[in-house]
């Protein structure tokens, strides 16, 4: 059984809470409750088929109206088998679920946590915000004809005498560690519930409505706009008590009209009890109200464990070792090459809802695998994908069930493979390249017209790469004896030399520069003797040499 913490986003109008509030248990577990959010996602569980009953555990509990941007919970979850269900097709299935029965209801994310975590302990922080319209002209006709955007959605204050200066200065009266017991909705019985808390932001924004101005508003209203204007007051604590929010913007709105003074803040927050709360002052309604943020340090959130990374890089190879140490995960393999594709394949895809950087090991040890002692010279603290080369063979009549990685490993009986796909361009064939001339031919020789998942494959050396191999080896042939053969001693050595004087003036270097470039282009009709003979010389050995290795 694995616990996922889930980020949910909600719309409350339609919910009588976000805690579900039926308790009557039932035949095969807890009765179903579709009038709150939890109940609502517990119900989308099951639809996972677990074999556990899901039973979801909140961070924030918010009241019938209230609305979440981004609020919090965990649960625990046991699938069938052993592998555990994968973060993001939780959200993918509850949010097909959501929106096939227009619940309005959204999973932001889905993640592994620890077993021990607790959403509501392991928070470090919470966010609200609180908007209101406030409406200078106190007629009715204007109220009436306010957007139905804002509709549910934040409360409409009708006063000529909001003071919005004084809003702002009253937020500065609760940022602090302060007795809230004032500001609960009544005394708890609970002789353990800790009342101080500490606010770390408490201010006001004027922000703009959430309508359109060209197209929500009739004629009447939007002559007189000047009349309305919305704010955003935004509280951030550790914690919060049952409606200390909403009574904390109550008493920041009873302060602007004038209703009680900033003293009146005060006092309740010098003598905390709920004797102490100021009766003039109305607790606002729920709709305004959301939850925007339930903040946790990452290294709470880290669960990765090693049997996770053995799951997430096992079809790539055998392992040796695997280690998670410091915030990082280890892997090692037998070979090398299944390395690479495991970087090659694996870097940035997502292990357990968040994406990971794969990549080769620095300063890799020289005991156990010894790769970082074979002579064959080839780099392998390379990162990204593969080097690609021009060794390249089709494989025609591949199973379908021969994967890219199957065919790959098949294929290195031949010789290194640096590259391999299946059914990519043509169904039922396949493409390898090796990393060398050699290692191709012997692929063609010793496995064409083997078995293969049940089919004999026929393994044909590319007409690209076939081309492309005769002409680079018959030029770096030519290249190479050249300049071996070139004589050591005479006139032809001095324009190939790399060690002329440096006293020679700048004209010589010119000349022999000049030289150079002759005796090397076709061109030139021109040629010397000596370079004459070189030149024929070096071509008669290099084409014999070339006949000679292709009779072979």
């Amino acid at each position: 059984m694995r616990r996922y913490l889930l980020n949910v986003s909600y719309i409350g109008t339609l919910f009588r809470g976000l805690q579900r509030q039926v308790g009557v248990a039932e035949a095969e577990g807890r009765a179903n409750d579709f009038l709150t959010v939890q109940g609502q996602i517990e119900f989308g569980l099951k639809r996972l088929h677990p074999v556990n009953d899901p039973c979801v555990v909140l961070s924030s509990r918010t009241d019938a109206g209230v609305h979440a941007l981004h609020n919090t919970m965990h649960v625990d979850l046991q699938r069938e088998g052993e592998m555990p269900y994968e973060p993001s097709y939780i959200s993918a299935r509850l949010n097909q679920h959501f929106m096939k029965n227009e619940i309005p209801i959204r999973v932001l994310s889905t993640y592994l946590v620890p077993d021990d975590f607790h959403c509501r302990h392991k928070a470090i922080s919470r966010t609200y915000l609180y908007r209101l319209v406030v409406i200078k002209d106190n007629t009715t006709m204007i109220t009436q004809h306010l957007p139905l955007q804002e509709f549910d959605r934040s409360i409409y204050i009708s006063s000529s005498e909001f003071n919005f200066e004084k809003l702002k200065e009253a937020t500065r009266l609760f940022v602090g560690h302060h007795d809230f017991r004032s500001f609960m909705h009544k005394a708890s019985k609970a002789p353990d519930l800790i009342t101080r808390k500490v606010m770390e932001k408490c201010e006001v924004l004027e922000t703009r409505p959430f309508w359109s101005e060209s197209y929500a508003w009739p004629y009447c209203v939007s002559a007189n706009r000047e009349n309305y204007k919305a704010y955003e007051i935004t509280l951030k604590g550790s914690g919060f008590l049952h409606k200390q929010v909403r009574r904390t913007v109550a008493s920041l709105i009873a302060v602007a009209k004038g209703i009680v003074t900033p003293k009146d803040i005060k006092f309740m927050l010098e003598i905390p009890s709920h004797h102490s709360w100021n009766s003039k002052i109305k607790t606002v309604p729920a709709q305004g109200l959301y939850l925007c943020e339930v903040a946790y340090s990452k290294d709470d959130r880290d669960t990765t464990t090693e049997r996770d990374l053995e799951r997430f890089f096992k079809s790539y190879g055998r392992m040796r070792d695997v280690l998670i140490k410091n915030g990082y995960g280890f892997v090692e393999f037998d070979d090398y090459r299944d390395a690479d594709d495991a970087v090659y394949e694996l870097n940035g895809k997502k292990l357990l809802g968040e994406r990971v950087t794969v990549e080769r090991a620095r300063g890799t040890p020289r005991g156990r695998d010894q790769w970082s002692m074979r002579s064959d010279h080839r780099s392998h603290e390379r990162y990204g994908p593969p080097a690609r080369t021009n060794y390249r063979v089709i494989i025609e009549n591949l199973s379908s069930r021969v994967s890219w990685q199957d065919l790959k490993d098949y294929m290195r009986q031949a010789g290194e493979v640096t590259y391999a796909d299946a059914h990519k361009e043509h169904r039922n064939q396949g493409v390898v390249e090796f990393a060398s001339y050699s290692d191709m031919k012997n692929a063609i020789e010793k496995l064409d017209d083997t078995d293969l998942n049940g089919r004999k494959i026929k393994v044909v050396q590319d007409k690209r790469s076939r081309k492309h191999s005769s002409s680079s080896r018959s030029k770096s042939g030519s290249r190479s004896r050249s300049r071996s053969r070139s004589p050591v001693n005479g006139h032809g050595s001095k324009s190939r030399s790399r060690s002329a004087s440096r006293g020679n003036s700048r004209s010589d270097s010119r000349e022999k520069s000049v030289e150079r470039s002759d005796s090397q282009s076709p061109r030139n009709e021109k040629r010397s003797p000596s370079r004459e003979k070189s030149r024929s010389r070096s071509r008669s050995v290099s084409k014999s040499k070339s006949r000679s290795r292709s009779a072979d």
